[in-house]
């Protein structure tokens, strides 16, 4: 089993990586970017940056609640349903960019302008960023047992820092705000495809051979995704078409639904971890 989370630890973790530092370095890059865009609309006067600063924290404490209500409320299967649409919507309202129309009321009422033109402009993607952190560290302790998450989390700082480091330096000088906001668009369609790709990659590599002992030639491992696999009496009998052939000849054959069967993993696997944690 150790062997088995190990093989599919080192299948994953480039995803996870990429995943993580593609949108760490995106939320700090578009903070400076957005900004530098509605500065002659709005001025550079203190309330402007207060308003900038209270309008990026929400987002983040919404991206956090969100994490949690994804994770603690949704079966891991919806879960990825869920997060994968929202990622895809995103993709509408790219290429980022703040709608001139704000500017003939931007010094009405200041303050509701600035909140209104940072949520047309980068609202939806800048929330999204905003929760791969943590969900990305829930998914990855969820898939590997016993395998610290922590490293996605200093991986996120890192990038971070670059971000903040390299905005002033390598983009800001060489760049107009234009072209800022392909390249940034550009880096999240990146993103989503990462997101979307490890998103899908949660089912794991196992082994059947372990539990019967193995004689000689080393361990085969199958992919949960590609084949399926039923054990009785010893033997293993093949599923064609993978758990999600057969979940559709579930449904078909004997009328239980998809979320049905979503609701019966769920709680088996809730189970499954009670078990474990009372030994």
């Amino acid at each position: 089993m150790a062997a088995a989370h190990n093989h599919n630890s080192r299948r994953q973790m480039p995803l996870f990586a990429v995943t993580v530092f593609l949108s760490a370095f995106l939320l700090f890059q578009i903070q400076p970017m957005v900004a530098k865009m509605i500065l002659p609309w709005f001025g550079g006067s203190s309330s402007v940056w207060s308003t900038c600063m209270v309008f990026f924290q929400a987002e983040l404490l919404l991206g956090y609640l969100y994490v949690h209500w994804l994770h603690e409320t949704l079966a891991p299967r919806r879960q990825t349903l869920v997060h994968i649409a929202l990622l895809l919507l995103s993709l509408a309202t790219l290429p980022v960019a703040a709608d001139p129309s704000w500017k003939e009321t931007a010094q009405a009422h200041p303050t509701l302008n600035v909140l209104g033109v940072l949520a047309t402009a980068v609202g939806l993607p800048y929330l999204l960023l905003s929760t791969t952190g943590p969900l990305m560290q829930a998914w990855y302790a969820r898939a590997f047992a016993g395998v610290m998450p922590y490293r996605l989390y200093a991986l996120s700082n890192l990038a971070s820092m670059l971000a903040l480091l390299s905005y002033p330096v390598l983009v800001e000088p060489f760049l107009a705000v234009q072209g800022q906001a392909w390249m940034w668009s550009a880096g999240y369609a990146l993103f989503v495809i990462a997101g979307g790709a490890e998103s899908m990659s949660n089912a794991p590599f196992y082994s059947t051979q372990a539990r019967w002992g193995i004689h000689g030639g080393g361990l085969h491992f199958n992919d949960a995704l590609a084949r399926g696999r039923v054990t009785a009496g010893g033997r293993h009998f093949p599923v064609p078409g993978g758990m999600i052939e057969t979940a559709e000849n579930l449904r078909q054959e004997y009328r239980i639904s998809r979320e049905e069967q979503d609701e019966l993993a769920f709680h088996s696997h809730r189970r499954a971890v009670a078990a474990q944690a009372q030994g």
